[in-house]
C-alpha cells in the first residue's frame, strides 16, 4: 500500500500501519486534489476508506466538526480523540485547504502533529 501511495503523482511522502490502521500522506495538491486520492488508489488495484484525520484542541471539536460540514462535498465529520475525522464525496473536488480556511474562518486552529 506504501508503494502505492508514493506511486501517485503529487504524494510526497507515504507511510503505513497496518497494525494502526493508519497511513500519513503528504501530499502536493497542485498536482492531485485529497479529494482524488481514494479514485487513484482503486485504480491501482487496491480497496480501502479513506478517512482524513484533522488534529484539533478539544474545547474546539465541536465547533470544527460543526465547520467542516458545511464544506461542499463533506458527507460526515465526527469528533475523536485528539481530533476531527472528515469524509468526503469523492465527485466533489476537496483540498486541504478548503478545510482548514473553514476552521479559519470559524477561529479554530489546526494543530501541528507529529508523524
Amino acid at each position: 500500500m506504501e508503494a502505492t501511495l508514493k506511486g501517485i503523482k503529487g504524494v510526497e511522502k507515504a507511510g503505513v500501519s497496518f497494525k494502526d490502521k493508519r497511513a500519513v500522506v503528504v501530499l502536493d495538491e497542485t498536482k492531485t486534489p485529497l479529494s482524488a486520492l481514494p479514485m487513484e488508489v482503486r485504480r491501482r488495484h487496491h480497496t480501502f476508506r479513506l478517512t482524513l484525520f484533522v488534529p484539533i484542541a478539544e474545547k474546539d471539536r465541536e465547533k470544527a466538526a460543526k465547520a467542516l460540514q458545511g464544506v461542499k462535498g463533506v458527507k460526515t465529520v465526527k469528533a475523536e480523540k485528539g481530533g476531527v475525522l472528515v469524509t468526503w464525496d469523492e465527485k466533489t473536488a476537496i483540498r486541504y485547504g478548503d478545510l482548514v480556511a473553514a476552521l479559519q474562518k470559524e477561529g479554530v486552529k489546526v494543530e501541528e502533529q507529529d508523524n
